[in-house]
C-alpha cells in the first residue's frame, strides 16, 4: 500500500475498514418469514438414523469402542449414497473429516477396508481430510466453511470433541464455542466424543452438559471384543431427533479380516439388557411366557421395579388383563391391527 498509494497510517485505516465490514455484517437484517422456510427432505436425515441434513449429531463412547470405524462407515455411505446397516440409502453428498486424533494414511486405510467389506471395488471415494493440528475448531471455522462451500460438502465429521473444543471440556464456554463454530460452518455434522459413566450405568458425554444439549441427535456407543476378529457394538439413542421417540437400541457386529472390515446388524447382546426400554422388555417377557403376572415379569426382569412394570402395562396399547391367578392380575399381549374396519 505504501508503494501504490504513498506512506500513510495504513494499519489504522485497515483496522477501521475491517471494523466497518464487521459492523455492517452484524447489523444486517437476516430474518425471514417462517412460512417461507424450506421443507426438510427425507425427514431431515442425511443418513438415517445417524446424521442430519442440518444440525449436529454426536456419537460418544469409551476409547476403543468402534466410534471411528462407525464414523468412517458413515462417511463412505454418505459420499457414495449407499444404505448402511439395512437402512435407507444416504443422501449423496461430499464429506469432510476434521481429524484431531489420527492421520490421513490411517483413516484412508480404514475407509478402504470398509469399502472392501461392502463388496465394493478398491476405488477410494473423494472424502476430504482436514488435519486439526491442535487448533480449536472455532479458530479454523472460516477456513473450513470455505472448503465446505467450495466442495459442496454436506457432512462434516469431527474426531474428537475434547481436542476440537480446545480446552476445559467440563466448562460450558469451550463446548458452546465448538457448537457455534459448527453452526457457522453450516453443514450437517457428526462429532465423535468420549464419555463419563454415571452410577446408574448410563454413559453420558464427557464434560459440560452442553455436549448433550447442543446436538440435535446423540448416540452412545458401547462395545465388547469377542476375539481379534469380532467386535460387538451396542448403540443407544440418548437424545432423539426433533423431540421424537428414541430409536430402539441397536446391535452391530464388526468382523475384521486382513483386507476388509464388515459391519452388520445383530441382536443386542445380553450385556446391554438394562439399556432396553421397560415396555420392550415387558412385552417380550409376556410374549415368551404366553401370559404373566407382574410378579412373574419382575422375576424375568429383576432390574425393573414392580410399580414401574404396573405403570408400563397400563400405558401399553397392546397389553390386556386376562383375569387373575392366585389373587394376582394376569396380563397378555394382543395383536394390534391398523385397519379395524375389517
Amino acid at each position: 500500500l505504501d508503494e501504490m498509494y504513498g506512506k500513510q497510517d495504513w494499519t489504522a485505516k485497515l483496522n477501521a475498514a475491517c471494523g466497518m465490514v464487521r459492523d455492517t455484517h452484524l447489523s444486517s437484517d437476516r430474518a425471514i418469514l417462517l412460512m417461507d422456510a424450506a421443507e426438510e427432505e427425507g425427514g431431515g436425515y442425511s443418513l438415517y438414523p445417524f446424521t442430519l441434513q442440518q444440525g449436529g449429531s454426536f456419537v460418544f463412547g469409551k476409547k476403543g469402542q468402534g466410534k471411528t470405524w462407525l464414523a468412517c462407515a458413515i462417511a463412505a455411505a454418505t459420499y457414495l449414497g449407499l444404505p448402511l446397516l439395512g437402512y435407507a440409502p444416504a443422501q449423496q453428498v461430499p464429506v469432510l473429516i476434521v481429524d484431531y486424533e489420527s492421520n490421513a494414511s490411517w483413516l484412508k486405510l480404514r475407509v478402504e477396508k470398509l469399502l472392501a467389506g461392502m463388496g465394493l471395488d478398491p476405488c477410494f471415494p473423494p472424502i476430504f481430510y482436514w488435519p486439526g493440528e491442535g487448533i480449536p475448531l472455532f479458530e479454523q471455522a472460516a477456513a473450513i466453511q470455505r472448503k465446505v462451500r467450495q466442495e459442496g460438502a454436506g457432512l462434516v465429521i469431527v474426531d474428537s470433541a475434547i481436542l476440537a473444543a480446545g480446552a476445559d471440556p467440563e466448562k460450558a464456554e469451550p463446548a458452546s464455542r465448538y457448537f457455534a463454530a459448527l453452526s457457522f460452518i453450516g453443514a450437517g455434522s457428526l462429532t465423535v466424543g468420549h464419555v463419563i459413566k454415571n452410577d446408574d450405568r448410563q454413559e453420558d458425554p464427557y464434560g459440560s452438559v452442553v455436549w448433550h444439549n447442543s446436538p440435535r441427535l446423540t448416540w452412545n456407543v458401547q462395545a465388547w471384543r469377542e476375539s481379534e476378529e469380532l467386535m460387538h457394538l451396542g448403540l443407544f439413542n440418548r437424545k432423539p431427533y426433533s423431540e421424537g421417540t428414541p430409536h430402539k437400541p441397536m446391535g452391530i457386529c464388526l468382523r475384521f479380516s486382513p483386507g476388509a472390515v464388515e459391519l452388520a446388524r445383530e441382536d443386542l447382546n445380553i450385556e446391554w439388557e438394562h439399556e432396553r426400554g421397560a415396555a420392550d422388555r415387558v412385552r417380550e417377557t409376556i410374549t415368551r411366557l404366553g401370559q404373566a403376572t407382574v410378579k412373574q415379569i419382575q422375576a424375568e426382569c429383576p432390574e425393573i421395579k414392580s410399580d414401574t412394570i404396573g405403570k408400563t402395562l397400563r400405558r401399553m396399547d397392546d397389553a390386556e388383563k386376562l383375569g387373575t391367578k392366585d389373587g394376582s392380575g394376569l396380563w397378555g399381549i394382543r395383536t394390534l391391527r391398523s385397519d379395524m374396519s375389517d
